[in-house]
């Protein structure tokens, strides 16, 4: 039985320990920075595709990434209807 609880132990132990060293922090940084990175390019993106459409707003993407536009009263209707 010792010698079960010990095995578990150190696995546990071993498991955790890498969880804590600086590298991790520099993979999240890097995981948020592409993310972030990516984000910006999707709103420029969006930004020029409506920029001869004043009165609409993107809605969402299609899967081979077409823009899905929708009216501004839909827009803030739907906001409007979320934060109830």
């Amino acid at each position: 039985m010792k010698k079960k609880t010990l095995i578990l132990a150190v696995l546990v132990i071993g498991l955790l320990l890498p969880s804590c060293s600086n590298n991790s922090n520099d993979m999240m940084s890097s995981v948020i920075e592409k993310g972030l990175k990516r984000s910006i390019e999707q709103s420029e993106f969006m930004a020029a595709s409506l920029m001869d459409q004043p009165d609409r707003l993107p809605k969402t993407t299609e899967k081979d990434g077409t823009l899905v536009t929708s009216v501004v009263q839909w827009f803030f209707f739907r906001n409007f209807m979320d934060a109830l």
